[in-house]
Formats: structure tokens, C-alpha cells, sequence
């Protein structure tokens, strides 16, 4: 019968991602005693994933960007908006025209993000 091995991600002081195993005996580790333990064989293993990028920091913007190049636009529509609501700028027609291409943009973006995400899984082990 072919072991079982399952994946999770480990939230903990790093994110990282595990492969484990059914193992046939239990390991006790500082308190903790499981019957998982690691891959008894390696394997190439393919990861498709969206990273998040963390929230902007006044001072980070020199630091490599992780948002895609196609919603950089959405971030100037949003600000452009923001710029026509001042009042020394007052321009509420301009305003409401960027407003909707940042929610356009936004929509689009969440959209993205949803179509991959996936939660967890399990790996089960095929003969050919």
C-alpha cells in the first residue's frame, strides 16, 4: 500500500511550505508526538503560488516592488483621484473618471487572485 503524504504550510516565524508522510511509527518531538514524519523518498515538486506583498513602508520604495507591472496603473488612477479631490485642485468630474478606472483595476486584480487560490491538498502517489 503506498504511504500517504499531505502538504501544509507552516505560518510560524517564516512561511514555508511541507511535504510529510503517514509513517508506520510515531515520533515524539518537544512534547508534540505525531505519526507524520518526512518524505521517505525526494521528488521533484512543482510549486504554482501568489506571493502578497506586504504593506508599503514611507521609506521602501526603492526596494524591488512584488505587484505586478499590469496594476501599477491602478495605484496612479487612485492617487490621481485623491489629487482632484483636494480642494486646492477641485475637479469632481476627473476625480469620479479615476475612481472608476482604480475600481476597475482593483476588480480585476481580486479576480486574479481568486482564480488560484488554493488552500491545501494532498499528494497521493501514482504507479505508471
Amino acid at each position: 500500500m503506498a504511504r500517504q503524504r499531505y502538504w501544509y504550510i507552516d505560518q510560524g516565524t517564516a512561511d514555508r511550505l511541507a511535504i510529510v508522510e503517514d509513517s508506520s511509527s510515531s515520533t515524539t518531538r518537544e512534547t508534540v508526538t505525531s505519526s507524520m514524519g518526512s518524505v521517505s523518498e525526494a521528488k521533484q515538486v512543482r510549486v504554482k503560488a501568489i506571493g502578497i506583498q506586504e504593506d508599503y513602508v514611507v521609506g521602501t520604495y526603492d526596494e524591488k516592488q512584488e505587484i505586478p507591472t499590469r496594476f501599477h496603473d491602478a495605484l496612479v488612477w487612485k492617487v490621481v483621484a485623491g489629487g482632484y479631490m483636494d480642494p486646492r485642485n477641485l475637479n469632481p468630474q476627473s476625480a469620479t473618471f479615476f475612481e472608476q478606472q482604480y475600481q476597475i483595476a482593483t476588480k480585476r486584480a481580486k479576480q486574479r487572485a481568486r482564480s488560484a487560490m488554493i488552500t491545501n491538498g494532498i499528494i497521493k502517489q501514482v504507479d505508471f
